[in-house]
């Protein structure tokens, strides 16, 4: 079976340290380039995988909902909405997220204090170029294998993370910024986060709570804090935080009511949508306060947690008791 074709691409030379650790997402053999430096090959050659720009496309699209790089124009996995760049682009963004730097900045500290080599870091979805990510891209301390669903600059391989094409056990960490609530099956993906970690390995992950539909057909699912947490109920706790408040919350809800009003998307929704930004500013500014009390984890717009792989599920008791806001009532 092929697994996906590229006509025409631009082939370049893949990371040949990646290829010991690389594994057909089909079959879960190990992989090997073909003569040509071309394809990359399973074991018995039956699936073959196309490099693009030196990232092998390693997903079975017969079991994804990813679309082949060559048509991904059409797939709305790396659509970027266009905003005013500057100070000014910075107001009107409608995204403050805290102390995420600082959250990567300690995954990168437990690394250290356990490793004596450059810690091998996979990033689930990097093509969003967070800050974070490339922190981690220019950091010496660490061997970055960054992964989307389409090509992109700094992208290693081109997978889908439900059948991630690691072997077991090759990563010191995992980083997953907003992306599992575009997954059809995130309880999978964060199996296999637990697969390609070693024992002992991080993950660090953000995931949004209150949050209006984005990227569209491939937006699916919203955690509490207290669903984020059991979502990695085989991780022990490290850190957990908001990073996303309650006033960015409620400025998407706003912006996203002011969308609604126009029959169709166009230039009046825009014109709204930037009108609800300015108005809300203020309550976006307020998050920076908010986001230390504890009524913030029942209205926060997204939370992050860094966690510890274990063997065994962290039991459901101990996650319900962990709770961190103050709407502890069935009825209230």
């Amino acid at each position: 079976m092929l697994a996906g074709t590229m006509e025409g691409s631009d082939r370049e030379q893949i990371r040949i340290d990646l290829l010991p650790y690389l594994r057909c997402p089909t079959d879960g053999t190990p992989l090997r380039l073909d003569e040509s430096g071309g394809l990359l090959l399973s074991e018995d050659g039956s699936n073959s995988y196309p490099i693009i720009n030196g990232a092998p496309v390693l997903i079975d699209f017969s079991k994804s909902v990813a679309v082949p790089p060559e048509s991904n124009e059409d797939s709305g996995h790396e659509k970027r909405v266009n905003r005013p760049g500057g100070r000014l682009g910075w107001l009107l963004s409608g995204y403050r997220m805290h102390h995420c730097d600082v959250n990567v900045a300690r995954m990168i500290e437990v690394l250290e204090a356990s490793e004596q080599e450059a810690a091998r870091v996979l990033v689930i979805g990097a093509g969003g170029n967070s800050p974070e990510v490339a922190a981690l891209e220019a950091d010496p301390r660490i061997d970055l294998i960054a992964t989307d669903v389409v090509p992109g600059p700094g992208i290693s391989v081109i997978c889908d993370g439900h059948d991630i094409p690691l072997a077991d056990g090759t990563v010191d960490s995992v980083v997953s910024q907003w992306v599992l609530e575009h997954v059809v099956d995130p309880e999978r993906v964060v199996a296999e986060m637990h697969r390609v970690l070693r024992p002992g390995g991080l993950v660090y992950s953000e995931v949004p709570f209150i949050q209006q539909v984005h990227f569209g057909r491939h937006d699916f699912t919203r955690w509490t804090p207290s669903g984020h947490r059991r979502l990695y109920r085989f991780f022990d706790e490290i850190s957990m935080s908001v990073v996303a408040g309650p006033g960015m919350a409620l400025s998407w809800s706003f912006v996203w009511f002011l969308e609604s009003l126009p029959s169709r998307k166009g230039r009046l929704s825009r014109w709204l949508s930037r009108l609800g930004r300015v108005v809300t500013l203020p309550l976006l500014l307020c998050d920076r306060w908010l986001i230390r009390r504890p009524g913030s984890w029942d209205a926060a717009s997204g939370t992050a947690f860094l966690g510890r792989r274990r063997e065994e599920p962290v039991p459901d008791d101990e996650i319900v008791a962990a709770y961190r806001g103050t709407n502890d009532a069935y009825f209230g």
